[in-house]
C-alpha cells in the first residue's frame, strides 16, 4: 500500500498553531525544510498504516511531527553525553517533558553574567507551564576550547560545584491552573509572591571562572491538554555578560 499523503499550507498550520507565519516559515526553513513562501505546502501526513490483510483497508500512520518540540542552536554547540538535545514529545498525564540545550561556549573566561529579563527569556506556554534552568561550567584545562564535564554524572546533574554549578532556576511561566503549581517546591519562588511568569536572579553564577553554558527545559502541559492543542515553546533566549570589567 502506498503512502497516504496529506498536506497543509505553511499559512493555514500557524493558523493553527497560534503562530506568525513568517516565524512558522523561518523555522521550517532552519530544519531544512524546501520552503520558500507561507503559500508553500508541507506533508504532514503519518507514514503508511502497514500491510493490507484480506479485504481489510490499512491504516495510515499518525500525524507525522504533531506535537514535537525542536531546540535550535543557530551557532553550534557541545553534546554531552546521556544528554537530550533536539526532538521530544510532551506527554501530559502529569508526566513532565525535559530537553537539555547544548554547551555554549562564551568564548571569555569567567564573564559576568547580566540577570535576565521576561524579554530575554520568551516563553509561550498557552494554558501549560515551562521552568527554565541553566547550568554553567569551567573550560576543561586539559583540552582548550572545551567545557569541562568531569563533573556531571548520569542524570546530568553536578558532583562538584566549584568545576560545573548545579542547575540554576531560571523562569517559571505557569498557567496550567494546577493547585500548588506545576513545579511547586522550588527554592526562592513563590506564585502567590512572585506571580505565574517570574525570573529568577543569576548573581551567584558570577565570579567562579565559569565559561560555558546550557539550559534545561521543563514542560508541564494542563490536566486538560488534548493531543491537538497548541503546545508550549520557549522562543527564544538571550544571554547577557560583560567581561573586562
Amino acid at each position: 500500500m502506498g503512502d497516504v499523503m496529506e498536506k497543509k499550507r505553511i499559512y493555514e498550520i500557524a493558523k493553527e498553531e497560534g503562530l506568525p507565519s513568517s516565524l512558522l516559515l523561518q523555522r521550517l526553513q532552519r530544519a531544512g525544510v524546501n520552503v520558500k513562501t507561507a503559500s508553500s505546502t508541507v506533508d504532514v501526513a503519518g507514514g503508511p498504516g502497514g500491510t493490507q490483510t484480506g479485504s481489510n483497508t490499512a491504516r495510515r500512520g499518525g500525524v507525522g511531527g504533531d506535537g514535537y518540540i525542536r531546540v535550535e542552536d543557530a551557532f553550534g554547540g557541545m553534546v554531552i553525553p546521556g544528554g537530550t538535545a533536539g526532538v521530544f514529545d510532551p506527554v501530559g498525564g502529569g508526566v513532565v517533558s525535559i530537553v537539555y540545550s547544548l554547551f555554549a561556549d562564551l568564548g571569555v573566561q569567567d564573564p559576568r553574567f547580566v540577570n535576565y529579563t521576561d524579554d530575554d527569556l520568551l516563553t509561550v506556554p498557552g494554558n501549560d507551564a515551562i521552568f527554565v534552568e541553566i547550568q554553567v561550567t569551567r573550560e576543561d584545562p586539559s583540552v582548550f576550547g572545551e567545557p569541562d564535564l568531569s563533573a556531571i554524572d548520569v542524570n546530568q546533574d553536578s558532583t562538584d560545584t566549584t568545576i560545573t554549578s548545579a542547575w540554576t532556576s531560571l523562569k517559571i511561566h505557569d498557567k496550567t491552573g494546577i493547585p500548588g503549581g506545576a513545579f511547586p517546591g522550588i527554592p526562592g519562588y513563590d506564585a502567590g509572591r512572585d506571580g505565574l511568569e517570574y525570573t529568577f536572579p543569576i548573581d551567584q553564577l558570577n565570579g567562579q571562572g565559569f565559561r560555558f553554558v546550557r539550559y534545561r527545559i521543563t514542560f508541564q502541559l494542563d490536566d486538560g491538554h488534548r493531543r491537538d492543542d497548541p503546545r508550549p515553546f520557549v522562543d527564544n533566549i538571550i544571554l547577557h555578560f560583560q567581561f573586562n570589567f
